[in-house]
């Protein structure tokens, strides 16, 4: 009675549970359920056993892996099984005293907690795995385009040819640093900032050097300026200058200069 009467109010206050059936839906929650009758029978309130390991990690985990669930909707279905339970054991003249429903409301808290840590902990690794096996899949290509341009490079005697080619093993290796500060920020996330990497530099010679990779019929950049040398990341300022420059040629004038 409890779970059926939990099902109705939690399919109409989670629109994510549409795509569950009975099934996926309550069986998770059944092993609390029943923790809940152990906390009572042995007069204490659910606690795990160990970390990872009891029903509100369990459910968590589930909820993260099978579901397309946030965080509120975790809390929300317990929060609602806890309600249809007193309500229940009120319309079946079931007597809880004040220490009786203690247990109960503790068992709830511990568990939900239990629940949001496991499923944001499992959330964060099925992140991690997805990027993962992306940043894998995207070095493939790449690898077989590198070898490509060097065969190119070494086949001809063509100066043109041979500058372009390593101008595109050039471009290849910084996909190549892109992808790996990708998998850095997935795994660093949460717990610190990523590294910068300081070196001395001319940034009037970077922007030079990056304006240089990046020109485009009929549309000319310009730099004034003057040497400026200094200690930055210039990786970062590298991505900066060609983030700006890109937009102008996207967004910009045309046929008129990059200034």
């Amino acid at each position: 009675v409890v779970f059926n009467r939990w099902e109705r109010s939690v399919r109409a206050a989670i629109v994510e549970t549409k795509d569950l059936d009975r099934e996926a839906l309550v069986n998770g929650l059944i092993r609390f359920y029943e923790d809940i009758v152990f906390a009572l029978i042995n007069e204490s309130p659910y606690a795990a056993t160990s970390p990872g390991h009891g029903s509100g990690f369990l459910h968590g985990r589930e909820r993260a892996t099978l579901t397309q669930y946030g965080p509120s909707d975790v809390v929300k279905e317990l929060q609602l099984l806890r309600q249809v339970l007193f309500e229940t054991a009120e319309f079946y003249n079931i007597v809880l005293d004040s220490h009786h429903r203690s247990i109960i409301c503790r068992s709830f808290d511990t568990a939900t907690l239990d629940a949001i840590n496991y499923f944001s902990i499992a959330q964060k690794e099925i992140a991690e795995t997805f990027v993962t096996s992306l940043s894998h899949d995207l070095r493939n290509p790449l690898n077989i385009a590198n070898v490509s341009a060097q065969l190119i490079e070494k086949k001809t005697d063509n100066f043109c040819i041979r500058e372009h080619a390593q101008r595109i093993r050039k471009k290849l290796g910084e996909l190549d640093a892109m992808i790996q500060t990708l998998l850095d920020a997935a795994f660093l996330k949460g717990r610190k900032k990523l590294r910068l990497r300081i070196v001395q530099f001319d940034m009037m010679a970077l922007a030079n050097e990056v304006c240089a990779d990046m020109i485009m019929p009929n549309r000319p950049i310009i730099i004034t300026g003057v040497p400026v040398v200094g200690y930055w990341c210039s990786t970062s300022i590298k991505r900066v200058f060609e983030n700006l420059i890109s937009n102008a040629q996207k967004y910009g004038q045309s046929n008129t200069p990059i200034r």
